[in-house]
C-alpha cells in the first residue's frame, strides 16, 4: 500500500470534509486559517491593569496595595495601585469606596427606574430582587435589540457579573454592556454559546448605563443574558443639613448637623416703621433706627415742659395695643 497525503485548509463555514481517499492511508494535515487566538493579561475585575479582551491570565494582575486619593483617610504617596481608600460620609460615618455599597435591584435601582425595550420583537427584560433577565428577539426580524438601561443616581463604584448562553452563537446574538457607548462584551464568535464575565466601573451620577442583546439574524435561538450581584453606592441613612434653629439656612428636615450653618446673610432690622427696615431680613440684629417727631419727645402734650401732665397721660395709656 501507499500513502496519500492531503494539505486541507481550514474554513470555518464548513464542519465536514468528504474525500475519496483510494487505496492505503491517509493522513490530513489541516491548515487553519482562522486560529484559535489567545489573549493573555489580567483578568481579575479587581485588578488596576484588568485587561476585558483576556482570555488566558498571565499572572501579570497588578492588586489594590493602598490608596492614592491625598483627600482619603488613609492616603498613602507610595501606591501603585488604589482601592479600598476610607473617607467621612455626610452623615459622619467611616466608608470604604468598595465596602460601601448595597446589592440588588431596590430602592433607586428598582426595575421602574430602568428603561426597556424589545423594539417590537418576542423577546424580553424582567427582573427579580437580585437578578436581570434578558432574552434576545427570536422571530425572525433581524437586527433588533432587546435593552435594558439605567441612568445612575450616585457616584461611586458599580459592579456587574453577567452570563449568556444561547443555542445559536454569540456571532449572531451578540450580548452588550452600555457605559457612554455600546460595548459589546460576548466575544462574537460563531462557535460561543455559553460566556461568563465581571464589569467593574465607576460611574458619576447621571451616567447611563444598560445591557442588551442583538439580534442580527432573528432566528435559530435567543440570546439570554442574565445579570446578578449588581452592586452599588450605597446612600446615607441621614439627612445631613443645618440644625440650628437661629441660622438662616436652618433646616427642619435635617437629623445631621453637617457645619453649614449660616448667621451672616439674614440679619438685619426687622421693625417695618424704622428707617433702616430690611424685608429680606429674618433675624433682628439690633440695629433699627426710628425718626423721632419731636426734639422733646417727653412732653407729650406740647406745653414746652415735661411736668405732671405728661406723666399722667402716659400712665393712663399704660398697657394700651398700639394700633
Amino acid at each position: 500500500g501507499s500513502e496519500i497525503v492531503y494539505n486541507i485548509t481550514y474554513n470555518p463555514a464548513f464542519t465536514t470534509v468528504t474525500t475519496d481517499n483510494g487505496t492505503g492511508n491517509v493522513t490530513f494535515n489541516l491548515i487553519a486559517t482562522t486560529d484559535i487566538l489567545c489573549f493573555p493579561g489580567c483578568m481579575d475585575p479587581v485588578a488596576c491593569n484588568y485587561d476585558a479582551t483576556a482570555n488566558y491570565d498571565d499572572g501579570s494582575c497588578s492588586l489594590p496595595d493602598g490608596c492614592d486619593d491625598p483627600a482619603a483617610l488613609n492616603f498613602c504617596p507610595s501606591t501603585t495601585c488604589s482601592a479600598g481608600c476610607l473617607y467621612l460620609n455626610d452623615c459622619g460615618d467611616l466608608v470604604n469606596e468598595i465596602e460601601n455599597l448595597s446589592a440588588g435591584f431596590a430602592g433607586p435601582f428598582a426595575p421602574g427606574n430602568w428603561s426597556t425595550g424589545t423594539e417590537g420583537g418576542d423577546g424580553s427584560v424582567t427582573f427579580t430582587e437580585n437578578q436581570l433577565f434578558i432574552v434576545g428577539n427570536n422571530d425572525g426580524q433581524d437586527n433588533i435589540n432587546t435593552f435594558a438601561t439605567l441612568v445612575v443616581p450616585v457616584d461611586g463604584l458599580y459592579k456587574f457579573n453577567w452570563q449568556y448562553t444561547t443555542s445559536d452563537a454569540a456571532f449572531y446574538d451578540p450580548a452588550f454592556f452600555l457605559n457612554g457607548d455600546w460595548t459589546e462584551i460576548t466575544d462574537g464568535d460563531v462557535f460561543t454559546q455559553f460566556e461568563t464575565g465581571s464589569i467593574l466601573v465607576s460611574l458619576t451620577a447621571g451616567d447611563e448605563v444598560g445591557f442588551r442583546v442583538t439580534s442580527t439574524d432573528g432566528c435559530c435561538g435567543n440570546g439570554n443574558l442574565v445579570v446578578s450581584n449588581f452592586i452599588h453606592p450605597g446612600t446615607p441613612d441621614c439627612n445631613p443639613g443645618c440644625t440650628i434653629a437661629a441660622a438662616c439656612n436652618y433646616d427642619p428636615a435635617a437629623d445631621h448637623e453637617d457645619g453649614s450653618c449660616s448667621f451672616a446673610e439674614c440679619l438685619g432690622c426687622t421693625y417695618a416703621d424704622a428707617t433702616n427696615y430690611d424685608m429680606a431680613a429674618s433675624i433682628d440684629d439690633g440695629s433699627c433706627m426710628f425718626e423721632l417727631g419731636s426734639d422733646c419727645p417727653e412732653d407729650l402734650n406740647n406745653n414746652g415742659q415735661v411736668d405732671t401732665p405728661d406723666l399722667l397721660n402716659l400712665l393712663g395709656a399704660f398697657g394700651s395695643a398700639c394700633p
